[in-house]
């Protein structure tokens, strides 16, 4: 298929930017207090979790041919969206931690 390489190249520049957002979490999960240190932790490994699970379905991706290969694409679209979702959400969740501990 002549769009599997831009596609997968496109998807990578993405998953590479969510990993370095991960590790700007893990890095102010690192400072936080206590009480929410833990809850970031918890939302880490879950954004670890989902993301290990779209970096296998990539990575089947990338090897699979024709047919077999639009359905692993639907399949990692959706894991995708998911994923961007759980970001979306643990984002705010540190933003507003984050301010809600300055005002402290």
């Amino acid at each position: 298929m002549s769009t599997k390489g831009p596609y997968i190249q496109k998807l990578k520049a993405e998953f590479d930017e969510l990993n370095a957002e991960i590790d700007l979490f893990e890095a102010k999960a690192r400072q936080a207090q206590t009480g929410a240190k833990i809850k970031y932790e918890e939302h880490i490994a879950e954004l670890r979790q989902k993301r290990e699970e779209l970096r296998q379905r990539f990575e089947r991706l990338g090897h699979a041919g024709g047919d077999i290969q639009e359905e692993f694409k639907q399949g990692a679209e959706k894991m995708w969206d998911s994923l961007k979702e759980l970001f979306a959400r643990t984002k705010r969740e540190f933003e507003h931690g984050y301010r809600e501990g300055s005002e402290e």
